[in-house]
């Protein structure tokens, strides 16, 4: 009488070839988790800028600050934090907010407009990096 179902060896070249066909697709994914954690990172800071200027017009101006030591983002109102991004624990994403320190601090007056020099905030992870471009009047383009 014949038995049916596979053997050892059969069970064993299946999970070879497996195991290499997700080895070979592994960089791909890794990459493009990479990719898409930049980008939301990047909109969550776009999603900042938008917030700082709208707060800034109804109470006189705004602060936005981003230390990239602690990889985080925050709008500041009269001195108190109204909305903090941790964008090292929420994104698995490093900010670099290109100041000599490693931190910026972005003014907004009582029209919405930026009082700072202009600046690029870049997101990094992995080997992939986003750049928010951010004008003297605190206007943001992506890159």
């Amino acid at each position: 009488m014949g038995r049916s179902g596979a053997t050892l060896p059969d069970l064993a070249t299946a999970f070879l070839v497996v195991g290499v066909i997700a080895a070979m697709g592994m960089p791909v994914a890794r990459s493009w988790a990479d990719r898409t954690a930049l980008t939301w990172a990047r909109e969550e800071a776009v999603a900042l800028f938008a917030q700082a200027r709208r707060e800034a017009v109804a109470h006189g101006g705004a602060i936005l600050r981003f230390d990239g030591s602690q990889g985080t983002g925050a709008l500041v109102l009269d001195g108190q934090v109204m909305r903090q991004v941790d964008f090292r624990e929420g994104f698995g994403v490093e900010v670099d907010p290109g100041g000599s320190d490693g931190r910026a601090e972005l003014q907004f007056d009582h029209l919405g407009l930026g009082q700072v020099a202009s600046r690029t905030i870049r997101f990094q992870r992995g080997g992939e990096v986003r750049e928010l471009l951010v004008s003297s009047y605190g206007r943001v383009r992506r890159r």
